[in-house]
């Protein structure tokens, strides 16, 4: 939701989507970071910094553990970075992350692609994408 609030221009409400997320996730610090990156660049860029700061976070966090193990959420530390990278228009990346996935787990690429809320239209700039697609039978989402 957030991402779709931000790709139509409502800056203002895709941020407070981001606060009100940030505040459910129990770290204040970030909290407090995100709410002085508002008042000082504003509600486009003070998300990107905040996206920027939860990919940096995941990326540690792959580091010291199995980014791609299931999780009991459903949502790995390895989908996290692919949703990250895709949200801040780093498609090659994304893309790697996915590619990472298909290889470790072949059968949950569908669920993958279908599941998350990938910028899709952004991902199909990337040819691996389009090939991730057709393999998972998603020809209907090119």
């Amino acid at each position: 939701m957030e991402r779709v609030l931000a790709e139509a221009g409502e800056a203002d409400a895709a941020a407070d989507f981001r606060l009100s997320r940030l505040h459910a996730s129990g770290d204040p610090a970030r909290v407090r970071q995100f709410e002085e990156d508002l008042d000082r660049v504003g509600p486009a860029e003070a998300r990107r910094l905040d996206l920027r700061r939860e990919l940096e976070q995941l990326l540690a966090e792959a580091a010291t553990q199995d980014p791609l193990a299931h999780h009991p959420a459903g949502r790995s530390i390895g989908d996290g970075i692919a949703l990250a990278y895709s949200d801040l228009g780093e498609w090659s990346h994304a893309v790697d992350w996915l590619e990472r996935a298909y290889a470790r787990k072949p059968g949950r690429l569908r669920r993958l692609l279908m599941d998350h809320p990938f910028d899709r239209k952004g991902l199909a700039t990337e040819q691996r994408y389009i090939r991730l697609l057709r393999i998972a039978g998603l020809d209907d989402l090119l």
